[in-house]
């Protein structure tokens, strides 16, 4: 028994003519559904998102300003959980002509198969790449890697397989524009959602003239989603040095002053780890108990160093505990990304 292949989502800004022979190509496979979103194009576009309405299978839905990439994706799976909610998920194409219509099929096998997987598109980036989009996507995915966890080839690839499950979730998220796909991927690895990698041929038009994405901008959009992964922690430990300083300059010792530190911070740093950072899932009184157990064991390790570096080099004590709580920082990031807030268990492999 054939198995019904999911829909397609395609996000389309000042398109070229050219998306109407893409949208044909993609139209004579068994694709139940194809959402065009036209976000916000100017009224020369008009024509050719009507001719492209009148197609079998296709919905246009139109955003009347541009609101970006990630609220035209939004829109398109509304608009499928709305209408197709039996479909096992959609396969996100950009409108640039850089999938190939055989690369799309694959992907959507690929959710058909495994319809619980987020499914990537992942294209090789070598031989005539531009260095830019090498490098760019080389520094995404090691922020991602020790950020958030998982070891993705292509963090920034439009062509994706959702499944139904997730969409829901992703409609709740504030993301908007480029940064809306970076933030998928956040929120899939923390549902713990399996992620299967696909290759895809790599196609890029000189000076990809067809992209809406801007180097400097967007590039800023995408990894303000990181910053908020080291923001909590930085100011944690502006907080616990503040914290520890204060204690020590009123006489107390420095255990006492250490653990005054430690508490302050550490309430803050669970509040804002757990609500906004991580956005850990399941028992809150387990995660809790988990972080309230590395706090504990942070403390003693920042106290025993602390303690060595002044008794035995005579390090001033301030000095001491930023250089402790430097290195302490990483260590603790890992282990809450990993063990208190994380998923419990790495999925996200090539």
């Amino acid at each position: 028994m054939t198995v019904e292949l999911p829909g397609l989502v395609i996000p389309a800004f000042q398109p070229e003519p050219s998306l109407r022979s893409l949208v044909e190509e993609l139209l004579r496979e068994p694709y139940p559904f194809v959402i065009l979103v036209d976000d916000g194009s100017t009224p020369e576009h008009r024509p050719l998102f009507a001719a492209l309405a009148e197609l079998p299978r296709v919905r246009l839905l139109t955003h009347a300003i541009n609101l970006g990439k990630g609220d035209a994706l939004k829109s398109g799976f509304n608009e499928a959980l709305v209408h197709f909610p039996e479909a096992c998920g959609v396969v996100t194409v950009d409108a640039d002509g850089q999938h190939l219509p055989e690369d799309v099929r694959r992907v959507a096998e690929a959710l058909t198969e495994t319809p619980d997987h987020l499914c990537l598109g992942v294209r090789e980036f070598g031989g005539n790449v531009p260095l830019r989009s090498r490098f760019g996507n080389s520094l995404t995915r090691q922020f991602f890697r020790v950020l958030v966890g998982g070891n993705l080839r292509d963090t920034q690839t439009g062509l994706r397989g959702i499944p139904t499950a997730m969409m829901g979730d992703l409609l709740a998220s504030k993301a908007a524009r480029y940064e809306f796909e970076l933030e998928m991927l956040i929120r899939a690895h923390k549902l713990d959602a399996p992620c299967r990698q696909i290759p895809i041929t790599t196609v890029y038009e000189a000076g990809n003239r067809t992209s809406h994405f801007d180097p400097l901008f967007d590039s800023l959009r995408i990894y303000f989603v990181f910053i908020r992964f080291i923001a909590s922690s930085m100011l944690t430990g502006l907080i616990d040095i503040l914290a520890f300083s204060i204690a020590f300059q009123f006489g107390a010792t420095i255990l006492s002053s250490a653990v005054a530190g430690r508490l302050v911070a550490g309430s803050f740093n669970f509040f804002v780890n757990e609500k906004y950072v991580f956005r850990a899932e399941g028992s809150l009184s387990l995660v809790l108990f988990k972080y309230v157990l590395l706090v504990a064991a942070m403390t003693t390790v920042s106290y025993q160093l602390i303690l060595g570096f002044v008794e035995n080099f005579g390090l001033n004590v301030y000095f001491a505990k930023i250089s402790v709580e430097t290195f302490l920082f990483l260590v603790s990031f890992t282990v809450q990304r990993l063990l208190v807030f994380g998923p419990g268990r790495e999925r996200w492999s090539p």
